[in-house]
């Protein structure tokens, strides 16, 4: 059974002009080098490995901002260099993360006009992005949803979409 999320990016907006914004956790899973790594490289799970290779091969979007929500960093841009680290996020981290991501974010929306925001964090960050809807008044917001999977497929299709078509056929998305 194909499961699928119930907000995508390949709504007709993705083809529309204007910056798009994604928001993601960071991961368990790192890589262990020493010293510090942009947190793009830093982080292993599997988005980032799907991000890298969008980067690698050319099929990142110029006009897509990244920005990784770290539970020991707070939020941060994915060139922002990082030590190895081992910190979970907890209800309590996010709330005490509140300020400085609401700073960041606000940031980010005064200096470019984000026609889309895709948010793709799980249920304990929550309590940091609070308020972000606001932030991006005018903005559409997107939260991802569902197992793993589905989140992994919609960000692999948003990033096809945006450079090669949709492929939802592809990977056995309805159309």
């Amino acid at each position: 059974m194909t499961h699928t999320p119930t907000h995508c990016w390949w709504g007709n907006q993705v083809t529309e002009s204007g910056r798009l914004v994604l928001i993601v956790s960071c991961s368990q899973r790192k890589r262990p080098d020493p010293g510090l790594l942009p947190a793009l490289n830093r982080y292993d799970g599997g988005h980032f490995r799907i991000l890298r290779k969008a980067r690698r091969e050319g099929y990142w979007p110029e006009t897509m901002d990244m920005r990784i929500l770290s539970a020991k960093y707070g939020l941060l841009a994915g060139s922002t260099p990082i030590t190895n680290y081992d910190q979970k996020i907890t209800r309590d981290r996010a709330n005490e993360l509140h300020s400085q991501v609401l700073q960041v974010l606000q940031t980010c929306a005064r200096q470019h006009t984000y026609r889309e925001v895709y948010v793709d964090l799980g249920r304990d960050y929550q309590a940091a992005i609070e308020g972000l809807t606001q932030v991006f008044n005018g903005s559409r917001v997107v939260y991802a949803n569902g197992c793993i999977a589905d989140v992994r497929t919609a960000v692999v299709v948003f990033l096809d979409r945006l450079t090669r078509g949709d492929p939802r056929a592809e990977y056995g998305l309805p159309l």
